[in-house]
């Protein structure tokens, strides 16, 4: 089957991680950049209650898993990837972190539906090669009035087709669709009563192309001129459509 192609394919690249030759961004400057995306999802977190069960899906080396155990909630990651499953054990073994990893496909692994409060998706479900079917399985795992929040990137930016033409990293897997925005909104409104969403970054993501050429001190001067044009950027409509970033909360 083509989707058991594409998963080997996706295995093999996120084994390998992050290589010696990758350009990866100054890391501060991306922290600086991502905040404000972040402050959007921890408000919907405010909402939730602490123990509450949550599902981590492609958690990786458990960055987003530990933040989520850090408040409060009762966390289980799910990766496909071996090697960053034990690296995210010890991780979190050494937060001293109570955190359920497991390596698996959560398309096929036997869940109990009604098991979580909510679902977290950090830049996963672009990887998944029927995401339609996928939404329809992760809504029957939520419990009653349950929650997924994803974040995803944005098919239109130019400056992100840039950063991965030209300044790429090896877990830019080949088989990966980001989202034209709308498209990825109405997705999630089929299986979903209720979807939040929101847009973030047309320029910003220049700044790092510009670091990575003229040096730090232009790239966080451009990203503080860049951040507060978008913010007026990411709510004109057609225009908003190339942002490179989209959160969405959709509630059973």
């Amino acid at each position: 089957m083509v989707s058991d192609r594409i998963k080997t394919s996706e295995r093999t690249i996120f084994n390998r991680g992050y290589g010696r030759d990758d350009i990866l961004p100054n890391r501060d400057l991306l922290d600086r950049m991502l905040a404000d995306r972040e402050d959007w999802i921890d408000c919907r977190l405010a909402r939730l209650h602490s123990g509450m069960t949550v599902l981590d899906v492609g958690c990786g080396t458990g960055s987003t898993s530990i933040n989520l155990a850090q408040k409060g909630f009762q966390v289980t990651g799910v990766d496909i990837s071996n090697e960053r499953i034990s690296a995210a054990k010890s991780n979190a073994k050494d937060m001293n972190l109570e955190i359920k990893f497991i390596v698996g496909d959560v398309e096929e692994m036997a869940i109990a539906n009604e098991s979580f409060d909510l679902i977290s998706c950090s830049a996963i479900l672009h990887h998944l090669p029927n995401l339609e079917r996928d939404l329809d399985k992760f809504s029957k795992l939520m419990k009653e009035e349950g929650s997924i929040i994803a974040t995803e990137p944005g098919l239109l930016n130019p400056f992100a087709f840039i950063r991965r033409r030209f300044f790429p990293t090896s877990v830019h897997t080949p088989d990966e669709h980001p989202f034209i925005p709308f498209r990825l909104v109405r997705i999630f409104k089929k299986p979903f009563r209720r979807v939040e969403y929101k847009y973030f970054y047309i320029l910003s993501l220049a700044a790092p192309i510009l670091e990575k050429i003229f040096g730090k001190q232009v790239g966080y001067i451009s990203l503080k001129c860049f951040k507060a044009v978008d913010s007026v950027l990411t709510k004109i409509p057609i225009i908003k459509e190339l942002s490179w970033i989209i959160n969405v909360h959709a509630q059973k």
